[in-house]
């Protein structure tokens, strides 16, 4: 009996976790995608790191004052970027390419969808209430052929700060 209780404990810890992780931003599946279709007549992918991220954001603070530094310091959490310009690849490939990223942002968090002139701008993301952190966005834009995805967290308490200094 007790092998039973184990077993079935075991098999809703494993479930419960992957209930847990499905709202993790699935950032890896993305890139697999992404990895499919970049050798494709159309599609460019650019991968950024830590270090480019890096560079960019120093380069970024020469030109800028305090204030612009505050506000690019929210960033800093943002590890990773991965940008897909697909506009100018078959429809074949933007249909199943869009198909593909939507199966995967799914699972995650609408933030914002706007509409403009028949073109649609999508914004995922995954916001943890308890820490009050967003993290892994995706800026989708599948009429427009575009795709970006920032992976890291950036931390919404200090998004709110910066926004009521603003005012």
């Amino acid at each position: 009996m007790k092998k039973y209780v184990f077993a079935l404990m075991a098999l809703l810890l494993v479930f419960t976790s992957s209930e847990l992780c499905a709202k993790r931003p699935p950032v890896e599946s993305l890139k697999r995608i992404c990895d499919e279709y970049k050798g494709r007549e159309g599609f460019e992918v650019v991968n950024l790191g830590p270090m480019a991220l890096s560079m960019m954001r120093t380069l970024a603070k020469m030109e800028m004052d305090a204030e612009d530094r505050e506000a690019l310091n929210i960033f800093k959490g943002i590890k990773r970027m991965m940008v897909v310009d697909y506009e100018d690849c078959r429809a074949e490939d933007r249909n199943s390419f869009n198909a593909k990223v939507m199966q995967v942002i799914g699972s995650m968090d609408l933030l914002m969808s706007v509409k403009d002139e028949g073109d649609t701008v999508e914004i995922y993301g995954v916001y943890d209430g308890n820490s009050g952190q967003l993290s892994n966005m995706v800026v989708f834009m599948p009429s427009e052929g575009g795709l970006v995805s920032f992976s890291g967290s950036i931390d919404m308490e200090s998004v709110a700060a910066l926004a009521s200094e603003a005012r």
